[in-house]
């Protein structure tokens, strides 16, 4: 039996020089076997190479998918908001992945439907995560989104007390970082970022 050569002992960035290489053979016209004989890969592994550089299966074809297409497979189109039907992240977050990069579906639904994002967030006005419609999706600032996250009540406020608000507000009149507070403190950011956007504790002096 032909020994196959491993992706797990290669570095990521030696990886991707390999699944490009793949597609670069495929767009060329060979078959996935073509591909593996010819570098020394197995076809599962010419196939996943390639999935991970955008090129999907479907009915056991290779085709490259369109954003569309993808919103399409997995967005739950419906009235109000669309559900994602694929992978959440551990905070609730619809992800998908894309030519090789992983986004946030609701950033590559407000990719599609609108264009750029630049430095903005990308924040929902029905305050589902995993929700895709573009109608519900607007660009904010970082402050923008917690002022948000405060009006909706997302941002809480029983795991600090005056103590720890004062010497946030220390900290921070100092020049440390939110992430700097935050470590020193052991406080979530949604607390910190009450605090310094003055949406919560405001009556400690």
């Amino acid at each position: 039996m032909k020994k196959t050569i491993s992706f797990c002992a290669k570095p990521k960035e030696e990886r991707l020089v390999i699944y490009n290489e793949f597609k670069k053979l495929y767009e060329d016209g060979l078959t996935t076997n073509q591909i593996g004989k010819m570098l020394g890969y197995n076809r599962p592994q010419v196939r996943y190479g390639l999935n991970k550089v955008g090129i999907v299966f479907r009915h056991g074809c290779l085709r490259l998918d369109t954003p569309y297409e993808i919103l399409e497979r997995f967005a739950i189109k419906k009235v109000g908001c669309w559900e994602w039907s694929g992978g959440l992240n551990n905070k609730g977050y619809a992800q998908v992945c894309y030519l090789g990069e992983s986004y946030m579906a609701h950033r590559f639904s407000y990719l599609i439907h609108f264009g750029e994002i630049g430095e903005f967030e990308v924040c929902h006005t029905c305050d589902n995560r995993s929700c895709t419609n573009p109608d519900h999706l607007f660009l904010g600032t970082r402050k923008d989104n917690m002022l948000d996250c405060a009006k909706k009540g997302r941002i809480g406020r029983s795991k600090i007390n005056p103590e720890i608000v004062r010497e946030i507000r220390r900290m921070k009149l100092e020049g440390a970082r939110a992430t700097e507070i935050s470590d020193a403190l052991s406080i979530t950011k949604g607390c910190l970022w009450g605090v310094l956007l003055n949406t919560t504790w405001r009556h400690v002096q």
